[in-house]
């Protein structure tokens, strides 16, 4: 087990090694670690295009995703238009090649059809989905006017083109539409009829389309829609956050009362428990699960551990100075965000290589590709107030 800490801006590094001669445990501590300091490899502006006449304020931003491979990044933002007395508000979508920070397409539906956007995202790296919906006064009481696009990144072409509503999450070749209760093949067009707990909608979806979602008393709800197959359970937590490995062989749920639970599936056997470490209240918590291997982290307020699947054990545990806002495992890393900026650690040997500052208020701003690219959105710019713009970040990890 290998336990970190930082303290005073000093990396420290405590590594336990068990074994059974003699039962006989050996702790050595390292000198402390130079880490890189992080600049934004790039800068993205996002601002209010010059045809569509403002209030004079920066963006809202109402989605942001990363595509799989670090290369893209999904925009959907907001401003309000003058109407005389009153406003209307309009929303469209951008898209920028993280490798060069250029914007590669924009799309304003109310400048063609009065149309506004209700969602997107991408669906891997290669491929995007946009929800549109037509102008309120064309639209009927259950939105049935809603439709969502999917589209190619690099030739901008449409894929396919469905009339379905209340898009919440997409994979591979899979859409999660609310509305009709139901998982959609955007390819075949063929739709599934989904089981889920209503209350909190659904927490994740799977590339094979199956859903995974959470009821008030804490009940676990999996259902591959696709084979009509269903799992459920009493976690016994309280507001689980779950996760899924990506071969769909464990879940993790971290609960509000303190606790961590993870199941085997299908067989849903209980294999462990991860309590919350002495010390935390508990008050912030963020979970990651690695996109490949059995491998997951949690935090408690300022404490991460993280552990293994497969044999079931902690195999590390840092703390940092400040309540964790965000977690994201990447291939070989450990993203950590926090208020005083973002950190970066070699999971495998348990040393920090690299820190960034950068204004955090919410995990929301922070965004992590499978690939380690990363992109922080900031509220406003540090260094001009004043400007309208809202800057991204982009770091690419050490």
């Amino acid at each position: 087990m290998k336990i970190a800490s930082i303290a005073s801006g000093m990396v420290f590094l405590l590594t336990a090694c068990s074994y059974q001669t003699g039962g006989v445990v050996s702790a050595e501590t390292s000198a402390p670690t130079d880490r890189e300091m992080l600049q934004p490899a790039r800068v993205i502006e996002l601002n209010v295009p010059q045809t569509l006449e403002g209030d004079g304020l920066g963006p809202s931003l109402h989605a942001f995703d990363i595509s799989d491979n670090g290369r893209y990044l999904l925009s959907i933002l907001g401003t309000r238009l003058a109407q005389g007395e009153s406003y209307s508000f309009v929303n469209w979508l951008e898209l920028h090649d993280l490798s060069t920070g250029e914007l590669i397409h924009r799309d304003i539906p109310a400048g063609k059809s009065g149309e506004t956007i209700n969602a997107g995202g991408f669906l891997g790296s290669g491929k995007y989905f946009v929800e549109s919906a037509g102008p309120e006064s064309q639209r009927p009481s259950d939105i049935a006017a809603s439709h969502v696009q999917v589209f190619s990144v690099e030739a901008q072409k449409e894929l396919a083109h469905l009339s379905i509503s209340g898009i919440t999450h997409g994979r591979g070749q899979y859409l999660f539409a609310s509305a009709s209760r139901s998982v959609v093949n955007w390819k075949t067009q063929e739709s599934y009829p989904t089981q889920f707990y209503p209350r909190f909608g659904i927490n994740l979806m799977t590339d094979e389309g199956a859903v995974l979602s959470i009821s008030v008393d804490g009940s676990i709800a999996l259902h591959h829609a696709v084979l009509n197959e269903l799992l459920q359970w009493e976690s016994g937590l309280e507001a689980p956050r779950p996760l899924l490995t990506a071969d769909g062989g464990y879940l993790v749920a971290q609960g509000d009362n303190f606790r961590c639970k993870v199941w085997k599936l299908p067989s849903i056997e209980e294999v462990g428990q991860c309590p919350r470490p002495f010390g935390s209240e508990g008050r912030k918590r963020a979970t990651s699960m690695h996109p490949e291997k059995p491998v997951f982290a949690l935090a408690w307020d300022e404490k991460v551990r993280l552990y293994n699947l497969d044999p079931f054990e902690m195999v590390q545990e840092i703390v940092i100075p400040d309540p964790v806002l965000g977690l994201f495992l990447t291939e070989n890393r450990l993203v950590i965000a926090s208020r005083q900026g973002l950190q970066v650690w070699n999971t495998e040997e348990a040393i920090s290589l690299a820190e960034a500052e950068v204004p955090i208020h919410h995990r929301d701003s922070v965004r992590v590709s499978q690939t380690g690219v990363v992109a922080v959105v900031l509220d406003q710019d540090p260094d001009d107030p004043e400007s309208t713009v809202r800057p991204v970040w982009i770091y690419e990890l050490p």
